[in-house]
């Protein structure tokens, strides 16, 4: 019967999470409305959730966590609910699913299994295997959006050391040696030149040095795929200290998992940052502590008696710990430490409380000689480059007279690294706040280990949250938290190990499944488009997950709220985090045998933590007062969801079945004015429109004045202008036809039109289902589009650049392109840039190869099979040119390969 009642439930909740669920109506008086699948969908989904319940033959333990699916349940109950409750629709209720799915599986008694999970010598190969997999995938998906940020210019530097032998690199920008892997790299990051006069770059030597040979003979992908090899070595690193220091491989691989494939060691395992290998030298590092810890373990040892009685019986002996002969573990301890400051200089605060650590646990001279000798000369090297390069001793010598670092900046980047949901490291990896807990926990039980941990991070964390620039510039969230990744996954083994109830492991576990899928939510939606956040306090992952209710800003943001806004929200989602534990704890039946079983994931479980959530939001809007449904978004998310697979509708506030076509048709979408701030010009704004036609319509009090200009994507080019008739309500110009989804719409309205209407809206008319004959749009949305004629170009990367006339294909690069509407044959009109080019077209699928001399004009038509459908185009150019090295007078610095024409 149990058995029954769970295939029920789960049937239901994936019956519900085939639909979409969206608002009508606005403000607090919007209600829900769904898009379902066919009813006769739901008995199919219960009995083969029960076929497979009794061919799995789940135990009992591992049944209960599928009743946790319910919470997937609950935004469709037909029922008033509280605004919180929304949240577990789309993404969300993906992550109740995971979360089920990772009960059921660790519910299992048998644990983890196979010589290759459990033996001490081949897991961590393993692990070594899966990262590196993972991070070259992860490489590969995200080439569209990387390199970025200050990548491209430790590049630069590695690219100066192999072809010119030196660090001066003007004449790498001049040359445009960055076009290789980026067309945004074109200013030398310098503050001030050298005494010589030469620019060397801001950022430190030791990456380029590290990365130069794969970069000699594989070019970037070889910078790549060497920092990748770092990493996934760092992660098996990681695998055998939680193994050796608990003898569970469970634990081994949960602290494996922790840091492996969570924000931010994910990314900067792969990312041209010095953050990545910095991670994989602090674990080196920190070797003897880690390997001394493996006796203290043993030993009992504390800051109190334990510790004394250990430093005189059997004080830390390394010389049967990780490495078998100690005089390896000191050398390299020292030789991993005297790299940081190479690779940042920031990463000297990890280097010496580390050293520090080091050093407390030595028994010998012997073993201070062989970690000292390294890193002194390291350090004499190391400040003598400075002051070759810029006469002074100071690392801060590159910044020059620019003050980046000071106590006011922790006011805001202290919290900030932390809880910032744009930046900081626990809202994109909850893991690492269940590992800060255990820490602080360890450490208030004068462990010796946890403080140990804890001297090496804290003058870090506090270093950074001085710095002004906390956040890490145009890079992944946490990157300059990523140096201490590794080494919290050795402590997250330990602490899952120590783990003295159920609750405990399960709610680790729940932050890990978290922690993962934020990761998938960062890398995965249009190839990585979510990835990197502006600072305007609203983090793109969580805009993009939920669209009924603003999940934004129910987390701390240092660039949106207060610091006291910031902190109060902060406490509120630690406190939440704590009353789980607790009821999770309460509700669990005690059970001694459990402590080192399975954790407890069961439905209790997993309700309490959803609860959590729920009354944590709730209580952060009210913090902000804000209002938490955003009908706006709703609607748009109603038109993203509707397709032939959800043909009946449910109106909760009309409470009645319809169509799907009937109640997307009555939609009007507005500006969205609750979770971003908007220009005043802009009297309409949306993101992420599905394709469709729409008609614009403008609402005034009185008769409308002025023109309104609608632009798709971020470009100057209008796509439509229309005058406005005087009417107070009426359809302005003709409908607006999108054959792909766009990232983003506005419409701006001039002086008198700002004046006299109050509002703009869209309404659906036709919903397209663009369906081609290739990814090109099935896979991402148009960055922005111009018209051109009677066509209108739809531009599906940043290959291309826009202008009234034309575009400039990017040299060097692809561009893919749809062309709307372009008629029974497209021709387009070629003109090369002053260079040697050879020109690829690619029309519907129609290939032609043009070899064009500088300047150079030709004109290629392709005709088409259907008028009616829509051209999939993409331009490929060999080469281009910089006007502003052609012309010193132009300032333009863009990479240009070959100028097209719509005829």
């Amino acid at each position: 019967m149990k058995a029954l009642v769970a295939a029920g439930c789960v049937g239901l909740a994936a019956w519900c999470s085939l639909g979409t669920l969206g608002l009508a109506g606005s403000g607090s008086a919007a209600s829900r409305v769904a898009l379902l699948p066919p009813w006769w969908l739901l008995p199919a989904l219960v009995l083969s959730a029960f076929a497979l319940i009794r061919a799995t033959r789940l135990s009992p333990s591992q049944l209960s966590p599928l009743f946790g699916t319910s919470v997937v349940i609950v935004p469709w109950l037909p029922i008033p609910l509280p605004p919180a409750a929304l949240l577990w629709t789309g993404p969300f209720a993906a992550a109740i699913w995971t979360i089920v799915i990772i009960g059921v599986l660790g519910a299992d008694e048998r644990g983890p299994h196979g010589r290759w999970l459990t033996d001490a010598h081949r897991a961590p190969l393993a692990a070594a295997a899966v990262a590196l997999a993972l991070y070259g995938a992860s490489a590969w998906w995200l080439a569209p959006v990387l390199p970025d940020g200050d990548s491209p210019h430790y590049l630069i530097l590695a690219q100066s050391l192999v072809r010119d032998g030196d660090l001066r690199i003007e004449n790498n920008h001049q040359r445009g040696d960055y076009l290789e892997y980026s067309l945004h790299a074109d200013r030398p990051h310098y503050l001030r030149r050298g005494v010589n006069g030469a620019i060397y770059s801001i950022h430190a030597p030791g990456l380029p040095v590290l990365i130069a040979p794969a970069f000699f003979l594989f070019g970037y992908a070889g910078a790549v795929v060497f920092l990748a090899l770092v990493g996934a070595a760092g992660t098996a690193l990681v695998w055998h200290l939680g193994y050796r220091t608990t003898q569970s491989a469970g634990a081994a691989w949960f602290g494996w998992a922790s840091c492996a494939v969570t924000t931010p060691f994910f990314f900067q395992a792969t990312q041209v940052f010095p953050d990545g290998t910095a991670a994989t030298c602090v674990l080196l590092g920190t070797l003897p502590v880690m390997a001394a810890g493996f006796d203290d373990r043993a030993d009992g040892s504390t800051l109190g008696g334990g510790a004394r009685e250990v430093a005189g019986r059997t004080a830390p002996d390394v010389h049967h710990g990780l490495l078998g002969r100690s005089d390896i573990l000191w050398l390299v301890s020292g030789v991993s430490l005297a790299i940081l400051p190479w690779l940042q200089t920031r990463l000297a605060l990890i280097a010496a409380a580390a050293a520090l650590c080091v050093c407390a646990r030595m028994r010998r001279i012997t073993e201070l000689v062989l970690f000292a000798a390294v890193p002194l000369v390291s350090a004499a090297a190391w400040f003598g480059y400075f002051f070759v390069l810029y006469g002074t001793l100071s690392p801060a010598a590159p910044y020059g007279t620019y003050t980046q670092t000071t106590l006011g900046n922790l006011v805001r980047g202290g919290p900030g690294l932390v809880f910032d949901q744009q930046f900081g490291l626990v809202p994109h990896a909850p893991v690492y706040g269940f590992i800060l807990a255990g820490v602080i926990v360890g450490a208030i039980r004068l462990r010796r280990w946890n403080w140990e941990l804890l001297i090496v991070m804290v003058p870090y964390v506090i270093g950074v949250g001085m710095f002004q620039i906390w956040w890490g510039g145009t890079s992944a969230p946490a990157r300059l938290l990523a140096p201490i990744a590794l080494v919290l996954g050795v402590a997250a083994a330990r602490i899952w190990h120590d783990a003295r109830t159920a609750a405990t492991r399960a709610t680790g576990l729940a932050a890990l499944g978290t922690s993962v899928l934020v990761t998938a939510a960062l890398a995965l939606p249009d190839r990585g488009s979510l990835l990197l956040n502006f600072r305007d306090g609203v983090a793109l992952w969580l805009e993009w997950g939920n669209d009924l209710i603003d999940v934004p800003r129910g987390l701390p943001s240092l660039f949106r709220d207060t610091p006291s806004q910031a902190w109060l929200k902060a406490g509120i989602w630690c406190g939440s985090a704590a009353a789980s534990w607790l009821a999770i704890r309460a509700a669990w039946k005690p059970d001694r045998s459990n402590r080192t079983g399975p954790p407890a994931l069961a439905w209790t479980t997993i309700w309490c933590l959803a609860a959590s959530i729920m009354v944590a939001l709730t209580l952060a809007w009210r913090v902000g007062g804000d209002q938490p449904l955003t009908p706006e978004t709703g609607k748009l998310g109603l038109l993203r969801g509707a397709a032939p697979s959800r043909p009946v509708a449910y109106d909760y506030g009309a409470v009645r079945f319809e169509s799907s076509l009937a109640a997307l048709s009555r939609l009007r979408v507005q500006m969205d004015r609750l979770r971003r701030p908007v220009s005043p010009a802009l009297l309409l704004s949306l993101t992420d429109v599905p394709a469709g036609t729409y008609q614009i319509h403008a609402l005034s009090s009185g008769p409308a004045e002025g023109s309104l200009v609608l632009r798709v994507g971020d470009t100057s080019l209008p796509s439509w202008t229309a005058m406005l008739s005087g009417a107070e309500s009426d359809a302005i110009g003709t409908p607006l036809r999108l054959p792909v989804s766009v990232r983003s719409l506005s419409v701006e309205g001039d002086e008198a039109a700002r004046r006299t209407v109050t509002a703009v809206e869209i309404e659906p008319q036709d919903l397209l289902r663009v369906l081609t004959r290739s990814l090109l749009t099935s896979s991402g949305r148009a960055h922005r589009a111009a018209p051109y004629g009677s066509a209108h170009v739809y531009f599906m990367d940043d290959h291309a650049y826009p202008e009234p006339s034309g575009f400039w294909v990017a040299g060097g690069r692809e561009a893919r392109l749809v062309v709307a509407q372009p008629g029974g044959r497209l021709e387009l009109l070629l003109r090369n840039a002053p260079v040697e080019n050879s020109v690829t077209i690619d029309v519907d699928g129609h290939r032609r190869e043009i070899s064009m001399h500088p300047g150079e004009e030709a004109t290629i038509g392709f005709p088409r099979a259907d008028p009616a459908v829509d051209a999939i185009v993409r331009v490929r150019t060999s080469s281009g040119f910089r006007p502003s090295r052609a012309d010193p007078a132009n300032e333009d610095l863009r990479h240009l390969g070959c100028w097209v024409e719509i005829r």
